[in-house]
């Protein structure tokens, strides 16, 4: 797998145990990753959470595959256990199982594009701040179940972000509906942020890819 080859190229050690079998999912093998590391390094969970300063259970469900983390937690592991990169790599594969089947393909290609022109009627993805990604995704949703699912997608929205930061970055052209602006978060300071972060964004951008309209009572 293209994944294993990176890591060892990157100067990880040898993971020919770690190759994920066809029926495997991305989650799954990168659990079964985490396990392998943590047993070669000959650590309990106990001693890994001690260790990192993750919560042992926290570690623990990551390892089952009940979890998916942070891309932090991946940089953090793949540092500490010195596996050149290949927890990150197989994070990625993982990230990409929570999204929707009809939007798979799209997640497929989306990482791969040096072209973006897109029109939102709302504040696409790759520019919601954590906040508001959270509370857009969340609705009505109550149950303990269906809030670590509301988490996965927030973690999975966040990791598209990536492509914004690449070298060379993509072209990347966005025309939002200002209606968009005008439907706030229930929280202002997550609202507030938002804007913050969208003006950010604007200015960071080249003057040719500027196209996001001004929040209210702002300028860019």
């Amino acid at each position: 797998m293209d994944t294993i080859a990176r890591a060892q190229d990157n100067g990880g050690p040898p993971m020919t145990e770690l190759t994920p079998t066809d029926e495997e999912s991305g989650r799954a093998a990168l659990g079964r990753a985490l396990r392998y590391l943590r047993e070669k390094a000959g650590l309990s969970l106990g001693q890994l959470a001690e260790k990192t300063r993750y919560d042992k259970s926290y570690l623990y469900r990551l390892e089952v595959s009940q979890r998916l983390s942070k891309l932090a937690v991946m940089e953090d592991l793949d540092r500490f256990y010195d596996s050149g990169g290949l927890l990150v790599q197989l994070w990625k594969v993982a990230r990409k199982e929570v999204f929707k089947d009809r939007y798979k393909e799209f997640m497929r290609l989306e990482p791969t594009a040096r072209i973006m022109h897109k029109f939102a009627l709302g504040i696409p993805g790759l520019l919601q701040t954590e906040e508001v990604a959270r509370a857009l995704l969340s609705g009505a949703r109550e149950t303990d179940a269906e809030a670590e699912l509301v988490e996965e997608q927030v973690i999975a929205r966040m990791g598209r972000q990536q492509l914004l930061h690449r070298k060379p970055a993509p072209s990347v052209r966005i025309i939002m509906d200002e209606y968009a602006l005008r439907r706030p978060v229930a929280d202002p300071k997550a609202w507030d942020e938002q804007l913050t972060h969208l003006i950010d964004m604007s200015e960071a951008a080249p003057s040719s890819s500027r196209s996001c309209r001004s929040p209210p009572g702002r300028t860019t």
